[in-house]
């Protein structure tokens, strides 16, 4: 896929007609510097710029960095109407739309975690390794009855990190793999 890109980029730059800044747009050079610039924000650092202007907001607000980056931004984009050509401004519109994105994807996924519900018939054991080995906390409740089976059944709820999740979902497989999990995104936690 990126092969596929890198070509069709350099079939652009052979043109008359697309200038190197329509090249350097669209390759998106520009997201990977905003990749880093968002572990920075995970962090709660900065780098200069208008992130700074987005933390004082966020500080101020009920608003996360991304949207809040996004209105420094938008000042930033709209005044940038005024002072360069339609051309440049239009680059910047489009550079201003690829971070937006980034933000949002990349701080969302760096801070998401992993939440489940196990409903099982061999809590022990699963909650044993969810507190022993991956150190987390969980709840269980044991009110509940398989309507099929009319078993009596137990319910663990556990939010863990994406790395330990990967772990956790194996290892209720070896326990009981007759566990019925669900497994969500959850974020803030």
């Amino acid at each position: 896929h990126i092969r596929q890109v890198e070509e069709t980029i350099a079939a652009l730059g052979e043109s008359e007609h697309i200038s190197e800044a329509v090249i350097t747009t669209i390759s998106g050079s520009d997201d990977i510097a905003n990749i880093d610039l968002y572990a920075v924000f995970n962090v709660s650092a900065s780098s200069g710029g208008t992130d700074i202007v987005a933390m004082i907001i966020k500080k101020y607000t009920k608003l996360n960095i991304s949207k809040a980056l996004f209105m420094a931004d938008i000042v930033v984009v709209c005044l940038s109407a005024f002072v360069f050509n339609v051309q440049v401004w239009f680059y910047c519109v489009v550079g201003f739309l690829c971070r937006v994105l980034v933000v949002d994807n990349v701080i969302e996924s760096m801070n998401t975690s992993k939440y489940f519900t196990i409903i099982t018939t061999r809590a022990k054991e699963i909650a044993d390794y969810i507190t022993v080995d991956l150190d987390q906390g969980a709840t269980m409740s044991n009110a509940y009855t398989g309507v099929y089976t009319g078993e009596q059944k137990t319910v663990i709820l556990t939010v863990v990190r994406r790395r330990n999740a990967v772990l956790l979902r194996h290892r209720i497989k070896e326990i009981d793999p007759d566990a019925f999990v669900i497994i969500n995104n959850s974020m803030d936690i």
